[in-house]
């Protein structure tokens, strides 16, 4: 039947302030020299889903005259890394427990 379940990427949404500051930001360090490059440390986060978020598997058995798809939403969990680098070191990757706030 060639049925398939398709997701929005969801992307962190930049503001308008983002969108100005990141130019900028480039502006005023792209003449920087290689060893100012060098003590620049990196950091990045990113999650990582055991199972698809949704799962489409084929028709419901047919009761009381109504067939629908049988959908069901996926529980497999997931995780999420944190992770540093710099020129020099590459830092530890840190497994992440709970959500990640400014405030934290």
């Amino acid at each position: 039947m060639g049925m398939c379940s398709r997701r929005p990427t969801r992307v962190t949404l930049l503001t308008k302030c983002h969108r100005q500051l990141r130019p900028q930001w480039a502006r005023e360090h792209r003449d920087w020299t290689l060893d100012e490059r060098k003590r620049v440390a990196w950091s990045d986060e990113s999650d990582f889903s055991f199972i698809t978020s949704m799962i489409v598997s084929g028709y419901a058995v047919c009761q009381a005259n109504s067939c629908s798809p049988l959908v069901q939403q996926a529980g497999g969990g997931g995780i999420m890394l944190w992770e540093t680098f710099s020129w020099a070191v590459l830092g530890p990757v840190v497994v992440v427990e709970q959500t990640m706030k400014a405030a934290n």
